[in-house]
């Protein structure tokens, strides 16, 4: 069954699924696992480190939030995960990293071929009294990239409930300036509940200017996968981004950021890479896979996103899924597609923005200000079952125009604007676009020599506007004849005139006579 012949059968069955929205297999906003009341599964790894690993490990620092460790190589990397005190320590790298020979057969982090040992191993220990997990084992720490990247990451374990550079991060955790960038093989979780390139789940704190490259993959069903995150659950993200492709295989929530936002924020940030489930269902969303609660405010994805007809699956441009929570002056662009199989279920949709609402009555999605693209989706409708209101699908040429989104509110033109439109381009985010410093006017300082000899016209400082060049006559006294111009603007005399060439900083010229 085609995308487009499915979106039309939807409309006559929204109503029916809707109501029984309640029988899915996860309910309200907290994952089906959440009965299993002590998974155990994860486990803290303890690497043979000394107590003192501080000072013998580390380029200084004492872990304190205004003196962190410096995280100078892989093996201050592993070492975080030393014990409790570790874990709730302030870092922050003294340059890049690459895992590369760390990970690789007979290294350190090999580790029998699961590869990088995940910060911060967690077990969640779901409360029925306060309703709450607690993420014992996680990072609670603060994590400062400086600008720098860790590169050469894999990991394929199946020892692990939660998978990423961080298992967990949780608690007033800050994660920021960090790159983390995922080689071929990929990060792969091979058993429940989530995975994603930075931190297999999320549990407070903040995730900020940080972005992930590369593959992630879930092969484990019911669980969830994205780009930067598998599972969010509270804490802010904002000003990141993800690039890789998401994938999953079974019963999951993809996303091309987050794979599920079961609370908290995401802000100012966006995903490019295509996102895919496979043998079985769930919900794909080109940034969240499923939406519970929470918010997403400026962001927007690109990605293409696939979903499996084996089974339910739910397909978004932006989400996949939304239960509850809100989308904000936010859009969305890949294309959109089922991998047909052998069946197709009556419980799929697929939509520009959202591919499947469902109301719990306690928890109804919102949406405002946002935004589709009809062409490139390949969708007329911006949610595929339920309250299309205040999304909005345009043409390719009405989603490339400022005004299509300044007449919805969104900020362009404020001293601290949040979006700036690029020239035949969609809306990008202003932290994406770095103002390049230019002077103004450069300064050529032009002299003649020996004094009487001759005369350069101007003399003294000339300004000229950058990348333009500037002429000077030249001429010599009586019984006197140019030698010759030098200085470091550059540049070419005929006749009487020396031209610049284009100048590009302040220079001289100077003409020697004779």
């Amino acid at each position: 069954m085609s995308a487009k012949t499915l979106s039309s059968h939807n409309a006559n069955r929204c109503a029916m699924a809707c109501r029984r929205a309640g029988a899915a297999w996860w309910r309200g906003t907290g994952p089906r696992w959440a009965g299993a009341l002590a998974l155990s599964l994860g486990t803290l790894a303890v690497f043979s480190l000394p107590a003192q690993a501080a000072n013998g490990y580390f380029g200084g620092g004492t872990g304190a939030p205004n003196n962190p460790y410096l995280v100078q190589d892989a093996a201050d990397l592993a070492a975080i995960n030393n014990d409790a005190a570790h874990l709730a320590a302030s870092y922050k790298l003294a340059g890049d990293i690459d895992l590369t020979a760390w990970l690789a057969p007979g290294g350190p982090g090999y580790n029998g071929g699961a590869g990088w040992n995940p910060i911060g191993a967690c077990t969640d220990l779901y409360s029925y009294v306060s309703g709450a997990y607690n993420f014992s084992g996680a990072f609670t720490g603060n994590f400062d990239g400086a600008g720098h990247k860790i590169a050469g990451l894999w990991i394929n374990r199946d020892d692990m409930i939660y998978v990423g550079l961080f298992a967990c991060i949780s608690e007033s955790a800050s994660i920021a300036n960090l790159g983390v960038e995922i080689t071929g093989a990929g990060v792969t979780n091979n058993r429940n509940v989530a995975v994603g390139g930075l931190a297999g789940v999320f549990n407070g704190g903040s995730i900020s200017n940080s972005y992930a490259t590369g593959g992630v993959t879930s092969n484990y069903g019911h669980s969830s996968a994205g780009g930067l995150v598998g599972a969010q659950y509270s804490g802010s993200i904002i000003n990141s981004y993800a690039t890789g492709d998401a994938a999953g295989h079974g019963e999951n929530y993809v996303g091309g950021l987050v794979g599920s936002q079961f609370g908290g924020s995401i802000a100012s940030s966006y995903a490019s890479g295509g996102i895919s489930v496979r043998a079985g269902g769930g919900a794909v969303g080109g940034l969240v896979g499923r939406q519970s609660s929470g918010s997403i405010t400026n962001s927007y994805a690109t990605g293409s996103v696939a979903g499996d007809i084996n089974g339910y699956t739910h397909v978004g441009g932006l989400v996949g899924r939304q239960d509850g929570g809100g989308i904000t002056n936010s859009y969305a662009t890949g294309n959109l597609s089922y991998n047909v199989g052998t069946s197709a279920s009556h419980n799929s949709f697929i939509g520009g923005l959202v591919g499947y609402q469902a109301d719990y009555g306690n928890s109804s999605p919102t949406n405002s200000a946002s935004f589709f693209d009809m062409q490139t989706t390949g969708q007329a409708n911006g949610v595929g079952c339920g309250s299309a209101a205040s999304v909005t699908g345009k043409t390719t040429a009405e989603m490339q125009t400022q005004a299509t989104f300044a007449a919805a509110g969104w900020d362009f033109a404020s001293a601290a604007p949040v979006w700036f439109m690029p020239p035949g381009s969609y809306p990008k985010l202003s932290w994406q676009y770095v103002t390049p410093t230019l002077a103004q006017s450069y300064t050529i300082t032009a002299s003649a020599i020996p004094n009487g000899a001759g005369t350069i016209s101007s003399a003294g400082a000339v300004a000229v506007s950058p990348g333009t060049t500037q002429a000077f006559m030249i001429t010599p006294a009586a019984n006197r004849s140019l030698y010759y111009v030098t200085g470091t603007c550059g540049g070419i005399y005929r006749g009487n005139t020396y031209t610049t060439r284009a100048v590009n900083n302040n220079c001289t010229v100077t003409a020697v006579f004779r």
